[in-house]
């Protein structure tokens, strides 16, 4: 089979990711989504799996792209199981700290809401920041969606300075 070197070589094909996949039980499920191609394949398995598994797979992409990152700017590459153990970590986290929050005040959960269209020929954009303790730079990521949901433009940035605000 002929893959190129794109991102879905970058995500599922590359030899250390592989190692990932089949760490994490997901390589027959990639392996069978060869055949169409990625789009399909990530409904696929969005589809096949449980929720908490899907979150999981979501985050290890995460994890993928950011370690693909590292190593593209000239960091070193974690290994497999090094990649696996923080995802694990991370959603775990990530679950523990979106139930309920007790540092502010009253406990109060966490509501998910669901995604709003735009109105006709408005365009959705969706902004998080991420603060690193103890360092002297933030990240900041900029999503922007059409009508029907599908991103028209996508930005990360590492930014130098600091972030100030008040802790609930």
């Amino acid at each position: 089979m002929k893959v190129d070197k794109s991102i879905t070589y970058a995500l599922f094909w590359y030899n250390e990711v592989k190692d990932v996949w089949k760490e994490t039980g997901f390589w027959d499920s990639i392996k069978f989504g060869a055949r169409t191609n990625s789009a399909d394949s990530l409904v696929s398995i969005c589809h096949h799996c449980p929720r908490k598994q899907f979150d999981f797979f979501c985050v290890l992409l995460w994890c993928l792209w950011t370690d693909r990152n590292m190593v593209v700017h000239g960091g070193k590459q974690r290994f497999a199981h090094h990649l696996v153990d923080f995802a694990r970590t991370f959603l775990l986290e990530f679950h523990k700290s979106s139930t309920l929050s007790k540092d502010c005040g009253s406990p109060s959960l966490i509501l998910r809401q669901r995604w709003i269209t735009p109105p006709i020929g408005c365009f959705k954009l969706n902004i998080d920041t991420v603060i690193y303790p103890g360092e002297v730079y933030f990240g900041t990521g900029v999503v922007i969606h059409d009508l029907k949901g599908m991103v028209v433009a996508a930005l990360v940035r590492r930014v130098n300075g600091l972030l100030f605000g008040e802790k609930c």
